[in-house]
């Protein structure tokens, strides 16, 4: 992938060439004004090197968090964990593992769903842009991959921005193909979710929607699974609740 990388960047630095060449800008600004762009380029990259590291330092914290979380997870005894989430729960035996399944069900659908169709969607597009002669087919299968979590946009963040560009440098027939295939793979959502779902459980797109965006921004990337789980969790909370205390 980092190898794909560098191909792209460096076809963008050649596709950007054809604009004309430093030499032949400078002539037409004086030398303050070419030493003030040069001092406002400068704080603009000291600002944008910062945030960077700012955000990669968030999110290797996010996912030490997370792998501690998944450890604790999988080496804690279970019946210990039953008991100790019986105990803390404000509900009855029979609701509190009616709740239980619930929250199980809510999980399955949320990790098997929404993993199963990006990989599936990711390796799909990376396929079609390797049949299709494009350059760096994994690089863009691993992006479709991650942008399949997003509700409404999906693998269509990747082939539709691939399309345009496509056809603006003339390659129609390359382009046809991406659009013929993705909307191919981005048809593959409509047919395994609701199978998936109907095994494990069904969660509300409106859910999901609303689970991704908050979980972003808590969350970082990570957040694209945590936050539908967090929403859905408070609703079945909610709902026990009201059938505990108030129906």
């Amino acid at each position: 992938m980092v190898k794909e990388i560098q191909i792209v960047l460096a076809d963008v630095n050649a596709r950007l060439g054809g604009w004309g060449t430093i030499s032949q800008w400078l002539p037409q600004l004086n030398i303050a004004e070419v030493g003030q762009q040069i001092a406002q380029a400068g704080s603009t990259a000291s600002r944008v090197l910062f945030g960077t590291l700012s955000a990669i330092g968030n999110q290797v914290v996010s996912y030490l968090i997370m792998f501690f979380l998944f450890y604790f997870l999988l080496t804690t005894d279970e019946d210990k964990l039953s008991r100790t989430v019986f105990a803390i729960m404000p509900f009855s035996r029979d609701n509190t593992l009616k709740l239980q399944r619930q929250f199980r069900t809510v999980t399955y659908a949320t990790l098997i769903t929404s993993g199963l169709i990006a990989v599936v969607q990711g390796v799909l597009m990376g396929l079609s842009f390797w049949w299709l002669g494009l350059a760096a087919p994994v690089l863009w299968g691993s992006v479709a991959t991650i942008t399949s979590f997003i509700p409404v946009i999906g693998a269509g963040g990747v082939w539709v921005p691939a399309v345009i560009i496509l056809l603006i440098q003339g390659n129609l027939w390359a382009g046809v193909g991406i659009l013929i295939c993705g909307l191919i793979i981005s048809s593959v959502d409509n047919f395994l979710r609701p199978a998936i779902q109907k095994k494990v459980g069904a969660i509300h797109p409106f859910v999901s929607l609303l689970g991704v965006f908050i979980g972003l921004s808590l969350f970082g990337l990570v957040g694209l699974i945590i936050g539908p789980l967090l929403i859905s969790y408070f609703l079945l909370m909610a709902g026990m609740f009201k059938e505990e205390y108030i129906d």
